[in-house]
């Protein structure tokens, strides 16, 4: 059985969001688990607009 390594050291400090009203169901958040799909999408929308452009400049030649 393999071993996974922490992904946190004692002392570091992150960002734990929760409910007030339910407390127990706190979370502890990275930064890429907070902008993973806004990550995602841009680098998806990033190749679409520059094909678009390309397409718009080819047919305003």
């Amino acid at each position: 059985m393999e071993v996974i390594p922490p992904s946190w050291k004692i002392g570091e400090t992150g960002i734990i969001m929760y409910d007030p009203k339910d407390p127990s169901k706190a979370k502890l958040f990275s930064y890429f688990r907070l902008f993973a799909w806004p990550l995602v999408l841009v680098s998806l929308a990033i190749p679409l607009i520059l094909m678009g452009g390309g397409y718009l400049i080819a047919n305003l030649l």
